[in-house]
């Protein structure tokens, strides 16, 4: 980074005088993996919240693809979990 002329800037934020700011206290750092997890529970929220009104409306086809694929969502995010864990 010195060798791009950023060094006195905030590895974080690139704001200048940053020691004095104390901006990298205020900043908060969210690991991709839980982007991720979020936006997983926002797609099953909306599949379940369309599974509801598939089945308010009689239409149980497209209730139960909805239901299928919430339930094969959620097992396949257990067994990713269950295999990332060692044995030993």
């Amino acid at each position: 980074m010195c060798e791009e002329g950023i060094c006195e800037r905030c590895p974080v934020c690139r704001q200048r005088d940053w020691r004095k700011k104390r901006c990298v206290e205020q900043t908060k750092i969210v690991p991709r993996s839980v982007l991720v997890i979020n936006n997983n529970m926002e797609n099953v929220k909306n599949k379940i919240t369309k599974f509801i009104q598939e089945i308010s409306s009689k239409n149980y086809a497209q209730a139960h693809k909805y239901l299928k694929s919430v339930i094969e969502d959620k097992l396949e995010k257990k067994i990713n979990k269950a295999t990332d864990k060692p044995l030993f």
